[in-house]
């Protein structure tokens, strides 16, 4: 817009002038026309998590100085932030200054006028506590501690999960994870992504960590209401966990979007993720298409409905099924790789042990593994009547854990090659099994190549799975995976908290190293719980599965959820106790 410079200063296109060469304000013109419309309107002065702000950096006196309106509307006060309703400032990752009006993007954002000041506290912190708005003031250190968010939050409705601090401690083994709950309604139109980069500036060009990139250290799914973002940061060090969300329809994505690039992606909340001690090394997981895992995207953008594996991880032994109801006439493509493969390796010979068929309307995908290990399956498709037969986009993808091998595949020259990888990282991981946790890879316990180790069924990993969060579950009785304690004559009660009625649980019993005591476990559902009621018949060690499945569906489609380790003994001290399902 140009301007005649014979323009008044007072005159509304003299004031435009101004605000276009910087000597009008934005909260200053905002004084003027409520003044003008009789409002009253008061002028703020504090800090804000304004452009170059990261997660845990500490405010002074003369940084991140801001200054904004608020308006008093029927009775009460409101905050405006027009400067930032009016614009905002578009930078590259690695920009952390404006570099010029280049930078500017005008666009009308209406979360910043007459915002709720409990939603406006998580970014502006004014120094006169009255101009918080709030029943209680917070200080500026507490600000600085609220998580970090942007408009994009509540535009689209997002919650915490929980209360998460703006800094995120990883544990012993790098895990911090972020949950988002979103609206039910919206959970089909909302597209999220995520990166992570470490928090170094000296750092913000690496990328990769001994050949993987970053994005390969978290596992982002959704389930019916909620996104996960689980990180296992790879070394010790602090990170920025940055989410970014859209709407399929603001980005023009359409029904088979199949890349974050081809949504207008805007950034919604930021973490800072600090690792001090890192125990073990951190694997990352297959180089698959970047992205969520499970099921929810095939749904969005294809109209794919799972029938089997409603969750991101599938815990297997040999092989796996999953099964789909497709809705319109689409074309398959699939692939499959291994977490020790890098990226520029491709998936060789993995590709021949997937294989799928579309019959009636079910789409069924059959993979088989050459040895235990994690692995990522990708699923392609594209429509039918594509003037375009090449290409297709990425539609789904799942996380493998094949966790026996009683019948190895006939593809040999695959087996050979990720049995040797498997056993030569197997001196270097932990040998502990994990507690808890989505993204296993860097935790679980790597056994032996085929040819040293005897067929087990009896799964190798102790405690909850992703399904036991996924689908709500929570323990009750026995909070560790561990159970030494056991009532006299052998008798044990596990409860499991169910609040979804469409979820049925059942469980498996089983004494090392292959008796099969299911019948030795009596079910009871009642008042969102579950009760299993166990007569252990004799000494020895035990595995106790519990499954989980959906009601109306077959129960051989149920998946591990939680799964103890119970200790048998009936006298103490008299005997030394085995190691974990050893000899």
């Amino acid at each position: 817009m140009e301007f005649d410079e014979t323009i008044q200063q007072d005159t509304p296109l003299g004031l435009l002038r101004g605000i276009k060469f910087g000597t009008e304000t934005y909260h200053t013109l905002f004084m003027r026309l409520c003044s003008y419309a009789g409002l009253a309107c008061q002028e703020v002065r504090g800090h804000s998590k304004s452009v170059g702000y990261e997660p845990g950096v500490k405010i002074s006196e003369d940084t991140f100085q801001n200054t904004w309106n608020v308006v008093l509307v029927l009775g009460d006060w409101w905050p405006v932030q027009c400067n930032w309703g009016a614009r905002h400032l578009v930078l590259n990752k690695d920009q952390s200054t404006n570099t010029g009006d280049n930078n500017i993007r005008y666009q009308y954002d209406e979360h910043y006028f007459l915002t709720d000041p409990d939603e406006f506290i998580r970014e502006f912190w004014a120094k006169e506590p009255e101009w918080q708005l709030l029943d209680r003031p917070i200080t500026l250190d507490e600000f600085e501690a609220l998580p970090f968010v942007r408009s994009a939050f509540f535009h689209n409705g997002l919650e915490l999960a929980e209360p998460y601090p703006a800094v995120l401690n990883a544990s012993a083994k790098g895990g911090a994870e972020v949950r988002l709950n979103v609206p039910e309604e919206d959970a089909d139109s909302l597209v999220f992504h995520y990166q992570l980069r470490f928090a170094d500036r000296r750092r913000r060009n690496e990328t990769e960590v001994l050949g993987a990139k970053l994005e390969r250290f978290v596992f982002q799914t959704a389930g019916d209401g909620w996104v996960l973002f689980s990180v296992h940061v790879p070394q010790s060090a602090e990170y920025l966990l940055e989410i970014f969300c859209s709407r399929i329809e603001e980005g023009g994505g359409g029904g088979t979007t199949s890349a974050a690039a081809a949504i207008q992606m805007k950034c919604a909340a930021k973490f800072r993720i600090v690792c001090e001690e890192l125990s073990g090394a951190m694997h990352p997981l297959p180089a698959c298409a970047p992205g969520e895992w499970g099921p929810a995207k095939g749904r969005r953008h294809f109209d794919l409905v799972p029938v089997t594996h409603p969750g991101g991880v599938i815990n297997v032994a040999d092989r796996a099924e999953i099964r789909f109801h497709v809705r319109r006439p689409l074309v398959f493509h699939c692939k499959m790789k291994h977490n020790e493969e890098k990226e520029e390796e491709g998936s060789g010979g993995l590709d021949r042990l997937v294989d799928h068929e579309l019959d009636g309307g079910t789409l069924t995908i059959r993979a088989s593994f050459p040895a235990v290990g994690q692995y990522g399956l990708d699923v392609y498709a594209r429509a039918e009547d594509s003037t375009d037969a090449h290409t297709m986009a990425h539609a789904l993808k799942y996380l493998i854990n094949c966790t026996a091998i009683t019948s190895p595949s006939e593809s040999t020259t695959t087996t050979t090659t990720i049995s040797s990888s498997i056993s030569s990282s197997s001196s270097s991981s932990s040998s502990s099994p994990p507690s808890s946790g989505t993204m296993t890879s860097q935790d679980r316990v790597i056994p032996a190549p085929q040819s040293e180790r005897q067929p087990s069924p009896l799964p190798e990993p102790t405690g909850p799975t992703s399904a036991f969060n996924e689908l709500g579950l929570k323990a009750i009785s026995h909070k560790e995976p561990v159970i030494d304690k056991v009532d006299k004559g052998g008798h044990l009660t596990v409860e499991v908290s169910c609040a979804a009625d469409s979820v049925v649980l059942t469980a498996q019993l089983l004494r090392h190293p292959d008796e099969d005591w299911h019948h030795k476990v009596t079910t009871k559902r009642a008042s969102k719980k579950y009760r299993f009621s166990i007569a252990l018949p004799k000494e020895g060690q035990y595995r106790l599965s519990i499954l989980a499945g959906k009601k109306n569906e077959p129960q051989n489609m149920a998946v591990t959820a939680y799964t103890y380790t119970i200790n048998y003994e009936l006298t103490e001290g008299t005997r030394k106790k085995k190691g974990l399902f050893g000899k």
